[in-house]
């Protein structure tokens, strides 16, 4: 698989599911912390998340494609993509906790392991 593959499935996945979920009025009602940054930061820095997300894939895929790292990786990708509808969609802040922190023990684990 090339990493045009994982750009694609990554990019097209995250812009799909962030299309379907736009954050909307609710998330704009929500009270926020002084440090949460300006709304047009979010495409930018998503993008280039999705792209890194993307590259690691590739590289583990690269590497072993039926191994650890690679299931983690696509683990971590899930839950990724289940975020915003969690949040945005069903606007159900205590099950996104939930995914959130079982994203970053994914990632965590996928660093350990690689």
């Amino acid at each position: 698989m090339s990493l045009l593959l994982f750009l694609l499935l990554v990019l097209g996945g995250g812009l799909l599911i962030g299309y379907a979920t736009l954050p909307g009025e609710w998330y704009a009602s929500l009270a926020k912390p002084p440090f949460n940054p300006p709304n047009w930061v979010f495409a930018p820095a998503w993008t280039l998340l999705y792209v890194l997300i993307a590259v690691a894939g590739w590289r583990t895929w690269e590497r072993e494609r039926a191994g650890a790292a690679m299931k983690i990786w696509a683990l971590q990708l899930v839950l990724n993509f289940a975020w915003s509808p969690t949040f945005f969609g069903a606007k159900q802040m205590g099950p996104a906790l939930v995914v959130i922190l079982a994203l970053l023990a994914s990632i965590a684990l996928f660093m350990v392991v690689c």
